[in-house]
């Protein structure tokens, strides 16, 4: 009787088989693992904005302006250094809560930064990111009674008025 060496086609498609069905169920749990590490960061991210806004406040006696660099009250995604100008102040200002200008890491271009926008008037401010389907759908804010920001879709949310979820 012969000895077999190798394997045999059956068994080689067994084991690719076994592979795919292992890789099926690995990858998307590795993609939701990364989403959740990014919401961390941008949790924290803008935990450390919120901060540097807040001393800016108490450096300043007023909030960051949103429209140096040209983007108006309107709000604006900062994704060049012109308009990233706010951020350079807050570095600025308490340089021992913020060290450097922090991007988004949803953001579709790398190194394309939160939003902020800024009411003059009510002197209230609102950050986001722009959440794991990467776009922007922001917030709404209720005035009455009390000042809120409801997170809209997916995007994370700070502000200087408690937020809704």
């Amino acid at each position: 009787m012969r000895k077999r060496k190798g394997f045999t086609l059956v068994e080689i498609l067994i084991v690719i088989m076994v592979i795919g069905v292992l890789a099926g169920i690995a990858i998307p749990a590795v993609r939701g693992i990364r989403d959740q590490a990014r919401i961390s960061q941008a949790q924290g991210d803008l935990a450390t904005l919120r901060s540097s806004v807040e001393a800016f406040q108490t450096t300043t006696d007023g909030y960051p302006d949103p429209a140096k660099g040209g983007g108006g009250t309107a709000g604006y995604a900062l994704d060049d250094a012109v308009k990233c100008k706010w951020q350079a102040d807050l570095v600025a200002a308490s340089p021992r809560i913020l060290q450097k200008k922090l991007s988004d890491p949803f953001a579709s271009t790398k190194g394309h930064s939160y939003f902020y926008v800024q009411d003059g008037g009510d002197q209230n401010w609102v950050m986001w990111s722009v959440g794991p389907d990467q776009e922007s759908l922001g917030y709404t804010v209720t005035k009455s009674p009390d000042a809120t920001v409801t997170a809209t879709g997916d995007d994370i949310v700070v502000a200087s008025v408690p937020v809704v979820e």
